[in-house]
């Protein structure tokens, strides 16, 4: 029997979703959080190296929860399937496109892929699209 911690450090376990319902009212968390086990340019493990900002935002450092601080990725969302995906979709960006990322294999190739290189690509003012103000029509929900 091994601890999840020492499951994760024989790496038998790479992932631990924790799903909650936003739709509750006295609910509020971040769209997705990730920690996750930072890798050098050779795509091996940095020992004892986590970046608590692998995903859409940071765990607080000051986090109560012993069993899920040092280890894993939790992450929670809102309800339906397609706003599941476009959370998630955030965490892989910031995986693989922050400049601070935990994969640098990945970011190598993802930064193109995703069009976060906009300003080195086209000589544009900006590095991608997330700088743009959004002022489009309302979202609407069903």
């Amino acid at each position: 029997m091994l601890g999840l911690c020492e499951a994760i450090d024989k790496g038998l376990v790479h992932e631990i979703w924790v799903y909650g319902d936003a739709d509750v009212p006295d609910v509020s968390a971040a769209e997705i959080l990730e920690q996750k086990p930072v890798y050098d340019e050779n795509r091996q493990r940095v020992p004892g190296q986590m970046n608590r900002c692998a995903g859409n935002g940071c765990f607080d450092p000051r986090t109560s929860s012993p069993a899920l601080a040092p280890c894993a990725s939790p992450g929670s969302t809102t309800p339906g399937a397609g706003l599941l995906l476009e959370s998630l979709s955030h965490g892989l960006e910031s995986t693989g496109g922050s400049p601070t990322g935990p994969i640098p294999y990945l970011r190598r190739y993802f930064i193109p892929f995703a069009s976060f290189d906009l300003d080195t690509r086209y000589g544009l003012p900006f590095r991608s699209w997330y700088v743009c103000p959004y002022t489009g029509p309302t979202r609407r929900t069903a």
